[in-house]
């Protein structure tokens, strides 16, 4: 392989990488947004897999991004949970105040770029 083809494809692995980062922290943010917006009398919930996934973000997808979130700091994991009934809730995730300062800070950026493109905000549930 010539330097000139190795070139382009160090360009094509490099813009594929960056779109494929981009993608997921879109989906991080929409998995950290559902966290945030599970609250139980005004405390934090904590939130299954499925329901931090929804129906848009496959749960291997969904549960490689809620564990590298837990390692990052963004979330935290607690198991042997109850609701207020006594009933056995099992496990679930929670998002920490450094996820919501994330959240904050992708929620800026994106206002930024949608001041600067002319876009507007997505709408609920993106």
């Amino acid at each position: 392989m010539t330097e000139e083809e190795q070139a382009a494809v160090d360009a094509f692995y490099e813009k594929a990488f960056k779109g494929l980062a981009e993608h997921l922290d879109r989906m991080r943010f929409v998995i950290l947004s559902r966290m945030n917006g599970s609250t139980h009398h005004g405390e934090p919930g904590y939130c299954t897999i499925a329901f931090c996934c929804g129906d848009r973000i496959p749960r291997e997808i969904g549960r490689a991004l809620i564990r590298d979130s837990r390692n990052r700091g963004l979330c935290l994991y607690g198991n042997g949970l109850f609701t207020e009934d006594g009933e056995v809730f099992g496990a679930g995730y929670a998002i920490t105040e450094e996820g919501r300062k994330w959240l904050a800070e992708r929620s800026k950026e994106k206002n930024d770029a949608d001041d600067d493109t002319g876009g507007g905000a997505e709408p609920d549930g993106a």
